[in-house]
């Protein structure tokens, strides 16, 4: 009795696949960056783009060294944030704070 095995495992995973009918998983979201240094204007002008084209985004303010003391001043930026992209999409939930990051995601108004 010679039994090729090599074939048949080689073949079984093939089949699985095939079987297998689930939908892709949907893309994480374009993460803007709201840091101290960064062109607030450019980045909300981005945003608004994204948000037309139907995409989600991440809004995100990482906090360094002494600014861990007062994230009351970075929560006020992320809100004024959400206030100028409010025409184009909301959030799916209020800004949180883990770790050192803040951070929103925005799904785009259907």
């Amino acid at each position: 009795m010679n039994y090729d095995y090599s074939k048949r495992d080689y073949l079984l995973p093939e089949v699985c696949k095939l079987g297998d009918k689930k939908e892709p998983p949907a893309p994480p979201p374009t993460v803007i960056d709201l840091s101290r240094n960064v062109d607030v204007e450019a980045a909300m002008k981005r945003a608004e783009d994204l948000l037309r084209e139907g995409e989600k985004i991440k809004l995100q303010l990482k906090f360094r060294g002494r600014e861990m003391a007062n994230t009351e001043s970075g929560f006020e930026r992320v809100k004024k944030a959400l206030v100028v992209l409010a025409r184009f999409g909301r959030p799916e939930a209020e800004p949180k704070l883990i770790g050192r990051s803040l951070f929103v995601i925005l799904c785009p108004l259907r």
